[in-house]
């Protein structure tokens, strides 16, 4: 069978054919629907029909032109198996920078006989799949797992069907555009989030406050405080009927709000010259630790949380804690890029229009020029910086998970 594809995988994923005087070899064999065996037979048999017309013997012409009608039966025989083929690919939403994960590639026979000794190659991953045979009507599902080094949108365009049935001596392949976007989010460490509310509160005396206005939630009223009187908009079910029954009149359960975990964290992706997807060590270790703080702070329902990362386009996301919330804020994560000059001056005004919740700040840098001074007046309340670039994150975080 012909060997694997000759290319590189760009940074976004796509194939990169190379180029060079090797690259031009394989385009010609590639092609070519012959195998090197293929191609070796045939050129002995070429050899074997000028021999023998030269030469003026029929037996050896016969065992050219036999070989000859081999090679082309075997190409349109090959040809055939991959007339009634689809394959579909199947991948996830999202997967994390090097975590691994699978996906799936379904080949499915459309026709009325059997398709024998297929191989299937995603040229994105690259994987390559065997199969000996799919049923008429049938459909095969391969799986697959690999890794992704960095985050960002990698494209998956292609799949690749290659033939050689019955004997190999010609290849025939079969290109399937199936282009595919793929979300690489930001690689996930391990935070501990008790460290972390401890070091906030040091800095941040809003961090730990009661909400000023109650949210009915499920993480809300878990303390039990003590017993009222039933006043005209509580709820029945908090009833004390034990106690009703002794007293003679409804007493209702008291319940105490418990603290709150609002968090607004602000993202510096400053580097010294502009930096693409997994470039800058630093900078992949920052926004890893952005990931790892917006998931985590998300696992918990109910809270006040707001992302704001000063690119050169500023992001403002904003909302109650969730699996929404948290995918969005990845999301965004996923396509920031390192740029030398931050846009504090317009990121600050999105803030100053914004509704931002009564919670800590936060700010995650590479730098120590941070304005915060100006960011504190701007969210009129004090504002704490982890210069990443120094290690600072250390007592909390660990990017190994």
């Amino acid at each position: 069978a012909m060997g694997a594809l000759y290319a590189s995988t760009g940074r976004d994923g796509v194939m990169m054919e190379k180029t060079g005087p090797r690259a031009s070899r394989f385009v010609v064999s590639q092609r070519l629907p012959f195998t090197r065996e293929g191609l070796f037979w045939l050129l002995i048999a070429a050899a074997m029909l000028v021999t023998g017309l030269i030469k003026g013997i029929n037996l050896i012409n016969l065992l050219a032109c036999w070989v000859i009608v081999l090679i082309l039966w075997n190409w349109w025989l090959a040809r055939r198996q991959l007339r009634h083929l689809g394959v579909e690919r199947n991948i996830p939403d999202f997967v994390f920078a090097q975590t691994p994960f699978r996906w799936s590639v379904a080949l499915s026979n459309s026709g009325r006989k059997p398709a024998h000794s297929l191989v299937v190659t995603e040229v994105a991953a690259p994987h390559a799949w065997f199969v000996g045979c799919v049923s008429p009507q049938q459909a095969v599902v391969l799986e697959g797992e690999t890794t992704l080094p960095c985050r960002g949108a990698y494209t998956w365009n292609r799949l690749r069907l290659t033939c050689g049935y019955p004997v190999g001596l010609a290849n025939v392949v079969r290109f399937v555009e199936r282009p595919q976007e793929l979300l690489v989010l930001p690689r996930l460490g391990l935070l501990q989030r008790s460290v972390l509310r401890l070091w906030l509160s040091r800095h941040c005396p809003t961090q730990g406050a009661v909400r000023a206005a109650a949210r009915r939630q499920p993480t809300a009223q878990l303390e039990f405080h003590g017993l009222h009187a039933f006043r005209p908009g509580d709820s029945p079910r908090h009833i004390h009927w034990r106690t009703t029954a002794r007293r003679g009149e409804l007493m209702v359960r008291e319940f105490e709000d418990l603290p709150n975990d609002n968090l607004i964290l602000l993202v510096d992706p400053w580097t010294p010259a502009p930096a693409d997807l997994g470039v800058n060590p630093n900078l992949e270790r920052l926004l890893s630790l952005a990931a790892t703080i917006c998931w985590e702070w998300c696992r918990q329902k109910g809270d006040d949380f707001a992302l704001a990362i000063a690119s050169e386009t500023p992001t403002l996301l904003q909302g109650v804690t969730g699996r929404e919330l948290a995918l969005n804020s990845l999301k965004e994560l996923a396509r920031v890029n390192g740029t030398p000059a931050a846009s504090w001056s317009q990121l600050q005004n999105r803030l100053d229009a914004g509704d931002l919740p009564d919670a800590a700040a936060l700010v995650l840098s590479l730098r120590g020029e941070v304005p915060l001074d100006e960011l504190a007046m701007c969210l009129r309340r004090p504002v704490t910086c982890v210069n990443v670039a120094q290690g600072e994150e250390r007592a909390f975080f660990d990017e190994a998970r």
